[in-house]
């Protein structure tokens, strides 16, 4: 019994992992991401700004 309660979980677990993986996009038009990229970002005026850290906070 405690097999089968195992097992039936485990394929529950198994079956909603596909629904929770899905990937961002970030930009003005709505326009929809790529769907190899996990994060999509778009802009004709924006960039990306990386935190700097100093060699004493490494």
């Amino acid at each position: 019994m405690k097999t089968i309660i195992f097992t039936l979980l485990l394929s529950v677990i198994f079956a909603f992992t596909g629904f929770c993986q899905q990937n961002v996009a970030i930009n003005s038009d709505g326009s929809l991401p790529d769907a190899k990229a996990m994060l999509d970002v778009k802009s004709n005026d924006k960039g990306i700004l990386i935190p700097r850290m100093t060699t004493m906070q490494r």
